[in-house]
């Protein structure tokens, strides 16, 4: 019966994602997340598919985070400060890749980006990552943000779509609050709960 889930999950994971080579096989599926979690947001990136130099941009920006999830692969004790400062240096740095003066690119993409990334890299099983699962945030997106709503929550509000949340400070309250609320989860355990449901 193993053999036969194995099988399954193998097949599930090759339709969702695509195939996925065995030579480098952890920046493959790396590259492999990166590429599917873009694809969850780019739909909000209005008017950058007519950027001059938008492949440049897409490239340089995916070559960036393959290299700093690469770096939480070498980290041998993290914690939730460590990671949380990771990931605001990173979105940082991922939003200078796109124009400034266009104003494409905002925190609410790149949080989604990014945690959509590691999302993705454990349901593809990179063990490498696994001393990272307890530190990772939610992905703030309508789905997460409805399901809230729901419960009745009464969660940190944002002035605009999750997209286009502009303000780094907010969005770690909110990822803050979320713990807050669920104290004996693993974040990651809350998101997938809550999309579940």
């Amino acid at each position: 019966m193993n053999s036969k889930i194995t099988n399954i999950n193998r097949f599930l994971i090759r339709v969702y994602f695509g195939e996925i080579k065995n030579d480098n096989l952890l920046e493959n599926k790396i590259q492999i997340a990166i590429n599917k979690a873009y694809l969850d947001f780019c739909r909000t990136l209005h008017e950058f598919s007519k950027e001059k130099e938008h492949d440049d941009i897409l490239v340089d920006s995916k070559l960036y985070l393959k290299n700093k999830i690469l770096e939480l692969t070498k980290e041998q004790k993290p914690n939730q400060n460590f990671y949380d400062n990771w990931h605001r240096q990173t979105c940082d740095n991922i939003i200078k890749f796109f124009p400034l003066t266009k104003n494409y690119f905002h925190y609410g993409q790149a949080q989604k980006w990014i945690n959509m990334t590691l999302k993705y890299l454990f349901v593809l099983e990179v063990s490498e990552l696994n001393n990272m699962l307890a530190f990772l945030h939610v992905p703030i997106d309508n789905i997460i943000l409805d399901k809230l709503k729901n419960r009745q929550m009464d969660y940190p509000k944002f002035e605009t779509p999750w997209s286009k949340i502009d303000n780094y400070d907010k969005y770690i309250n909110f990822q803050k609050w979320l713990r807050g609320q669920f104290p004996n989860q693993i974040p990651m355990d809350t998101e997938f709960k809550l999309w579940m449901e």
